[in-house]
């Protein structure tokens, strides 16, 4: 619940950065850093709290039978989105960055691609959030088991 909520408010407070970068975009750029850096502040407390209730809530979803299991792939599977979503916000900040030839420009992008996937994220967390309800909630989840396999004998 404390992922979705903050996840949620990050959401929420999303839009303040959007909106320097697009309602003034003949501002300096040690105007806009100042700006991003009070944002920054603002995300912080949210950033570590939401970091603090990670690792809580993965040690309740997944099965403790197989919990290094899913530990592991859940690593695998953030290492290749950390690349892939590297790779993509360069080639976003590279297409922005043909809108204004000054370098510093797309800098000011970075919200928009930033509520973007925070917003998707809240999106996968209300649906885990309604799944986890369905299954027990607080008091009484318990993670779905893999189906036995079939004996092939």
């Amino acid at each position: 619940r404390v992922l979705l909520l903050v996840t949620c408010i990050q959401v929420c407070v999303a839009p303040l950065s959007i909106t320097f970068a697009m309602m003034r975009p003949g501002m300096s750029i040690g105007t806009v850093t100042w700006i991003y850096i009070g944002l920054s502040a603002i995300g912080l407390p949210l950033g570590t709290l939401y970091g603090a209730a990670e690792l809580p809530t993965l040690m309740t979803l997944f099965p403790k039978s197989r919990y290094g299991q899913f530990c592991s792939a859940n690593a695998l599977v953030r290492s290749g989105a950390l690349i892939v979503g590297g790779i993509a916000c360069g080639a976003f900040l590279d297409t922005v960055k043909q809108l204004n030839p000054a370098p510093e420009y797309c800098y000011r992008f970075l919200s928009v691609w930033n509520a973007t996937f925070q917003a998707c994220s809240a999106f996968f967390l209300i649906l885990l959030y309604r799944e986890w309800k369905k299954l027990g909630g607080k008091d009484h989840f318990v993670p779905p088991l893999a189906q036995p396999e079939m004996d092939k004998s």
